[in-house]
């Protein structure tokens, strides 16, 4: 093909052509500019719409799979994050890992949790199969009596409401019941670490500090007593005993932690619930979730809304039992016993009402004469109490664990000496015409108060398992809410037979689930409360 020869433009032509030129440079610089701007615009407001979209997706109070790993997975707080990688890389068992994460936890939280106060604990082990619970939940002084306590309102705080702390004895059953590969000062590391170093505390703590300033700066009451150790008792004994606590030396002498054999519940065929004894109430989280299940083994499921109506009704029937639980040694192991057993889930889930609820509040109770008063039994809602803790390591090995002061700042007594903030857990008995701070009534129970017992709690860890294996972990806290919330937890995995667990916002504290699925450990919680709970950690299988 031949082109045409090329012609010198003119002045006017090349004065045109020039124009064009620039008009569609100018253009091309407009509309680049543009789509920059459009884009970083874009970009900016989907940085800042990304967080919203995810609570529309999950709103507050549901779970979103935070962490999805093969080897090990693990529940704490971002300053404690690296305990369990460090433990377990050389060659820690679960144990370890619990007491370090444990003491380490309670250091950067010393208004939740400390050796002013208690532990409890579900340990399975894998290899065998056997799962066992560990009771380090503080015990009443051997000299307190009803009628001392039901005379004033003592037990909320001050030197009265302390209780014989049982963290240390129950963190050193625990690390004896698992087997340990570590010597026990090196699971301090971490926590002196902390402890002589510093670290940034939270927005949760600040607030709390700043709640209690004024109670803490204004009372001396408040601010001087002391802690226990063997080689200390006696000192603590006399210092205690100076300021009017009941607690007697014998007391710290003879406290022991508790190894009890947990409590077992089939749900089918292929389902088995685990869960803690008294004083927990674990029995009630398993009671509801034997009547869910039975309810729809004969049912057809139709909505939320009546998932949501059966699981509130199981709820009420959990909490009409409370009045059964009370210390290990002083409750009635045969009714806890007829409580789990399908068969009386069967007949209470027989008994809900489709389309209704049951004509009087007391038919929801075992025992109509431990009824409390309806207008009083409100459970409140807390963001205070325990620490939970879940560890799952290599070796299939479990620990699900709670520490706690009882509420936040404990009885609000720290310890001169030794700067250990003690618990206010005689708050947790029940006391004739009394509302502890959960929300509870006193009533006519198991849980009264008494000498050298220790106090139902509603911390409960539950363990599931599918044919012979464990499949899911739940544990939650906050008062009452907390057996809601983990019951919850289990009908979730339960319902939808997946590792993602969603949650009724209204019926839950902080809850912690750890579940397993085709080789993969996969963890969540409720994102409500993050002071506690806020870093999930484990390791891929590489």
């Amino acid at each position: 093909m031949m082109y045409p020869p090329l012609r010198q433009l003119s002045p006017d032509e090349q004065a045109k052509c020039d124009e064009r030129w620039r008009r569609r440079t100018r253009r091309n610089v407009l509309f680049f500019v543009l789509t920059s701007v459009s884009g970083l615009a874009a970009l900016a407001a989907l940085w800042i719409m990304v967080p919203q979209l995810v609570l529309v997706i999950w709103p507050p109070g549901t779970n979103v799979p935070l962490g999805n790993y093969s080897r090990w997975g693990a529940v704490t707080i971002k300053e404690c994050a690296g305990v369990p990688r460090r433990v377990f890389a050389e060659h820690g068992t679960v144990g370890d890992v619990a007491v370090a994460l444990t003491l380490c936890t309670c250091v950067a939280l010393p208004i939740h949790c400390g050796l002013g106060g208690g532990v409890l604990a579900l340990y399975y082990n894998n290899a065998t199969g056997q799962s066992w619970f560990i009771d380090g939940r503080e015990e009443s002084p051997s000299g307190a009596s009803q009628s001392f306590y039901a005379a004033s309102s003592t037990t909320e705080i001050g030197i009265l409401s302390i209780a014989v702390p049982g963290q240390l004895r129950g963190l050193v059953k625990l690390h004896d019941l698992t087997g340990n590969n570590l010597a026990w000062r090196t699971l301090f590391r971490e926590a002196i670490d902390l402890a002589n170093n510093g670290f940034v505390i939270n927005k949760q703590l600040m607030q709390d500090f700043e709640l209690y300033r004024s109670a803490i700066e204004n009372n001396r009451a408040l601010r001087c007593d002391h802690f226990y150790e063997r080689e200390f008792a006696q000192q603590w004994h006399k210092e205690l005993a100076d300021s009017g606590s009941l607690i007697k030396l014998t007391d710290i002498l003879n406290y022991k932690a508790r190894q009890l054999p947990p409590l077992r519940t089939e749900l089918d065929d292929d389902l088995v619930l685990v869960t803690a004894p008294p004083p927990t109430t674990g029995a009630i989280t398993a009671t509801i979730c034997g009547i869910v299940k039975k309810w729809y083994a004969s049912h057809t499921p139709v909505d939320d809304a009546s998932f949501y109506h059966v699981l509130a009704e199981a709820f009420k029937f959990g909490f009409g039992q409370r009045p059964i639980f009370g210390d290990y040694n002083f409750t009635d192991a045969q009714k806890v016993a007829e409580m789990i057993n399908p068969v009386y889930a069967k007949a209470l889930a027989e008994r809900i009402q489709e389309h209704g609820v049951l004509p009087s509040y007391s038919e929801y109770w075992a025992d109509p004469e431990k009824v409390p008063s309806e207008q009083h039994y409100v459970i409140k809602s807390s963001t205070g109490g325990a620490v939970p803790i879940i560890i799952w390591a290599p070796n299939g090995d479990v620990v699900a664990l709670e520490t706690s002061l009882n509420s936040v700042l404990g009885s609000q007594v720290l310890s001169e000496t030794k700067g250990i903030i003690y618990n206010n857990l005689m708050n947790d008995f029940d006391i004739p015409n009394q509302t502890n701070l959960w929300g509870f009534p006193g009533s006519l129970s198991s849980n009264l108060l008494g000498p050298s017992r220790r106090p139902v709690t509603s911390l409960a860890p539950v363990f599931l398992f599918r044919k012979g294996a464990l499949v899911a972990v739940a544990m939650g806290v906050g008062g009452g809410f907390a057996i809601t919330g983990t019951a919850q937890g289990q009908q979730s995995y339960l319902r939808f037979q997946s590792h993602d667990v969603h949650l009724q916002q209204q019926w839950t504290g902080t809850v912690v689930a750890m579940t397993w699925e085709a080789g993969r450990i996969y963890v969540a919680y409720d994102f409500r409360n993050t002071v506690r709970s806020n870093t999930i950690v484990g390791e891929w299988c590489v």
